[in-house]
């Protein structure tokens, strides 16, 4: 799960990227009103690697790292 908090209502995009840079899924996308959320992540479909999870919040990026392992 990635589990994040908004503070005021905001356009938010949650997705997944390669250690190439592309995105790789779209967790979640649109209108989030403030509030605690946590949303599942489906790598059934990913090889196994580093990736890294972008939250993007009215034009401010979070990123963070994490390895993939099956």
């Amino acid at each position: 799960f990635v589990a994040f908090t908004v503070a005021k209502k905001s356009h938010i995009t949650l997705d997944i990227i390669d250690v190439q840079g592309r995105v790789v899924r779209v967790l979640a996308r649109g209108e989030y009103d403030r509030g605690y959320y946590r949303v599942k992540i489906d790598g059934k479909a990913l090889p196994q690697g580093i990736y890294f999870v972008r939250l993007r919040a009215d034009e401010k990026d979070h990123v963070n790292k994490f390895l993939l392992v099956k």
